[in-house]
């Protein structure tokens, strides 16, 4: 509505990541710019930066998710959002990002992408019709997590 927009952290990242235990983001008011950080979690030690996909102005930062992080990956599409922002060129940014099919054929190839970095991580075979589950880091102790961000999160680190 009126060239604003909520962000957050998705359902994939959520999952890759586990429950997080504490965030940062900028005050209301401030710039975010397309590409650079803009919100920061953290996991037991661990941080992990998201960047904007959109240029603007911060207008509302979600407290409930100051107050309880874990409810990004409880909800990641709906009270789970981080960020509200103003973009005043909105159609410009949106023309940048992937919607419907192209979407969708991304998050696939990094599904299959995770399925054969587990493989090679723990030596174990995805068990056929099988999902992905939920905090792969905390259920593989093995898996790095500065691996999982440049494999899955970030690949500019």
């Amino acid at each position: 509505d009126s060239n604003t927009v909520r962000i957050g952290i998705d359902d994939f990242a959520s999952r890759v990541l586990g429950k997080f235990t504490d965030m940062e983001a900028p005050l209301i008011g401030k710039q975010v710019s397309e590409g650079k950080d803009a919100i920061q979690l953290e996991r037991d030690g661990h941080k992990a930066s998201f960047v904007s996909p959109v240029s603007g102005v911060i207008t509302e930062v979600n407290s409930q998710v100051t107050g309880d992080p874990g409810l990004i990956n409880q909800d990641p599409y709906t009270d789970g959002w981080v960020l509200s922002i103003y973009c005043p060129n909105l159609k410009q940014d949106l023309k940048k990002l992937m919607f419907m099919d192209s979407s969708k054929a991304y998050i696939n190839n990094e599904v299959e992408h995770l399925y054969e970095f587990l493989e090679e991580e723990t030596q174990m075979m995805a068990a056929d019709g099988g999902s992905l589950g939920s905090d792969l880091y905390g259920n593989l102790p093995g898996i790095s997590w500065d691996k999982l961000l440049k494999q899955f999160i970030r690949r500019d680190l």
